[in-house]
């Protein structure tokens, strides 16, 4: 998975309560249920993702060993929130979304759970 901070928090496609994931040429891999495909990969940084760039000695292959065919074309994922929190495998919990999140969109998320 890609790194979770900096440029990615903003993504210009990023909606309202949700976090961007990774940047991905298949959703396969990618288990959250609101998981969303978008348009535009970016770097950490803020440039294009070109499929020149990629590494793509990567083989997938799926529960059973079987080939899966990924694309060249690179895209974001972004989930919900809420879906996230629920079922994140990073670290469970509100904390999981400091490095997902913009500061200031953090802090109403944390607070509006808090109670």
């Amino acid at each position: 998975m890609s790194d979770l901070t900096g440029f990615n928090k903003n993504h210009p496609e990023r909606r309202p309560g949700e976090v961007y994931i990774t940047n991905t040429n298949t959703l396969h891999f990618i288990g959250w249920k609101t998981k969303r495909q978008g348009e535009v990969a970016y770097s950490n940084n803020g440039k294009i993702v070109t499929p020149e760039g990629m590494d793509k000695s990567i083989l997938c292959k799926d529960s059973k060993g079987n080939k899966i065919t990924v694309g060249d074309s690179w895209f974001p994922v972004f989930a919900k929130i809420t879906d996230v929190l629920m079922n994140s495998t990073l670290c469970p919990g509100i904390d999981v979304l400091s490095g997902l999140l913009p500061d200031e969109e953090y802090k109403k998320v944390k607070a509006s759970l808090m109670g």
